[in-house]
């Protein structure tokens, strides 16, 4: 399951690196026309790189928020059950011996 999520994350992640280098070379287009300069150019940048990170972090909690979603309905334990299941197994086995 971890697997198909890392692939839909990768994905998603992809198509926003892609975008972004897209519209960076459209802004370095438009200040190579003189369209806009340089300082708006740079300012124009580190805004989308900023959406960008803001948006891969929202993909990202909506991932993980789907699979949470998805193993719960699966009934399936999380690894912190999990762990608390063998600390009471170790905790019996040394009662009963």
């Amino acid at each position: 399951m971890k697997n198909i999520a890392e692939k839909i994350l990768e994905l998603g992640m992809g198509t926003v690196v892609f975008t972004q280098e897209k519209i960076e070379q459209a802004i370095r287009t438009l200040e190579k026309k003189g369209e806009i300069g340089k300082k708006e150019a740079e300012k124009l940048i580190e805004e989308l790189t900023q959406k960008g990170k803001d948006i891969k972090k929202e993909f990202q909690q909506k991932v993980e928020e789907a699979v949470k979603s998805a193993l719960k309905k699966m009934d399936i334990p999380t690894r912190k059950e999990v762990e608390e299941i063998k600390k009471e197994l170790e905790e019996l086995k040394k009662k009963i011996k």
